[in-house]
């Protein structure tokens, strides 16, 4: 069993609390998510799919959102933005290899760990919890 930080599992759900900034978060993440099952062959992103299937959150209002034409493109425009930051940074890594990368806010999202290089250092905003 892995253990992840603060003693969850990965086998754990974690609580998101409406109307707050976690919950902000989960739009741009599920967005990374039905782009990457909707576009395969264009984007993918393991990550926003694991953290999905480990939250504790009722999907369904977003879903009927995401089945119209506006949020598919907002989702590819959203997800493609990301992937032109990490192309990005990555090229920026080349030439300054320990160079760190902040991410500071990140919430929902695990692209510093998809950037970088074994020598850069990548500190990440929380998770899930903005108060730790």
């Amino acid at each position: 069993m892995h253990v992840l930080s603060k003693g969850f599992t990965v086998d754990d759900k974690l609580q998101i609390q409406p109307g707050t900034a976690q919950e902000t978060l989960i739009i741009p993440l599920y967005a990374r998510k039905k782009c990457g099952d909707k576009f395969p062959e264009l984007y993918a992103d393991p990550a926003a799919t694991e953290i999905c299937n480990r939250l504790d959150y009722d999907f369904s209002e977003l879903n009927k959102k995401y089945d119209t034409t506006f949020y598919e493109f907002g989702a590819l425009e959203g997800a493609m933005r990301q992937l032109d930051m990490m192309y990005e940074i990555n090229d920026y890594l080349r030439n300054h290899p320990n160079a760190s990368i902040v991410c500071l806010g990140c919430g929902l999202d695990l692209d510093s760990r998809r950037c970088g290089n074994q020598h850069c250092l990548r500190l990440d905003g929380p998770l899930l919890d903005g108060s730790s």
